[in-house]
């Protein structure tokens, strides 16, 4: 794909395109787990549910604020004070499950997702954006470790058409800050980032307009490569990991997320938007 052709990862508002991957909230290719930690409080997820693969998913607390769509290999439990309020589509081994087979949708919205990632991960860096706070150039790193060194990246506003900025970015890492990321409603990012993303005690913000479904974390890598969100952690966006492991400590994701593995402790929530 070439660097100026946005045809199948940015729809015409401006938002990333997510195909049939719009029917959930929270998507995963492999395994699921939302294991609570008793001592911080449950975990949430609002919006749909979907454990593709051969995935298994364990419950032991927490709530699902949407439906669940189930493969038909995984194994699937629940216990103490968990609940999903949704429908129970797809597991014919499982009480509650409609029996109905998933597999297809399952299927085509992880391609969906595998596609968008992969057409993305091909664009070059573009270069009509702005530093306004902190450093950061295409292909380096973004490291956070004090409110002294914040980074905020803002759209041009007199950007040509509208289009999309694209970020090569090493790896993220914050530890006590926040990374910020400035435009209006017709920005759109995409950020490709090959390394580790973790953060802890700081926050992934969006300002002056800037929509969670107009911005793309394209997490590339495999599940060996770190996702970790921890406490005190706020992050907002189109969070695509297709093959990478996900581990949600206590943060928090305002958005959508695509992932391979799936694990939510402490508290930890993924909130529609």
């Amino acid at each position: 794909m070439a660097a100026n052709n946005y045809n199948g990862i940015v729809d015409p508002n401006g938002s990333i395109h997510v195909g049939s991957d719009s029917l959930f909230t929270v998507l995963t290719a492999d395994n699921f787990n939302n294991l609570n930690n008793q001592f911080t409080g449950p975990s949430l997820i609002t919006g749909n549910v979907g454990i593709g693969g051969k995935g298994n998913y364990s419950m032991s607390d927490g709530t699902v604020d949407g439906d669940f769509y189930m493969n038909s290999f995984g194994t699937f439990s629940m216990s103490g004070p968990a609940k999903i309020t949704g429908h129970l589509h797809g597991h014919t081994n499982y009480s509650g499950f409609d029996g109905v087979d998933q597999t297809s949708t399952l299927a085509n919205a992880l391609a969906d997702a595998q596609a968008v990632s992969l057409a993305a991960s091909n664009l070059a860096g573009t270069s009509n954006y702005q530093v306004t706070a902190g450093s950061f150039h295409q292909g380096g790193d973004i490291n956070i470790s004090s409110p002294a060194n914040n980074v905020t990246i803002s759209g041009i506003m007199n950007n040509p058409f509208n289009q999309p900025i694209v970020l090569s970015i090493n790896q993220v890492n914050l530890s006590n800050g926040n990374f910020t990321l400035a435009g209006n409603a017709n920005t759109t990012f995409i950020l490709n980032i090959t390394g580790k993303f973790t953060i802890n005690n700081s926050n992934l913000l969006l300002t002056g307009g800037l929509q969670a479904s107009h911005v793309l974390f394209n997490l590339l890598g495999s599940n060996t490569t770190s996702f970790n969100l921890q406490q005190g952690t706020q992050a907002t966006g189109v969070f695509l990991a297709v093959n990478r492991n996900v581990d949600l400590s206590g943060g928090k994701i305002f958005g959508r997320l695509v992932t391979n593995q799936l694990t939510i402790t402490s508290g930890g929530q993924v909130i529609s938007q």
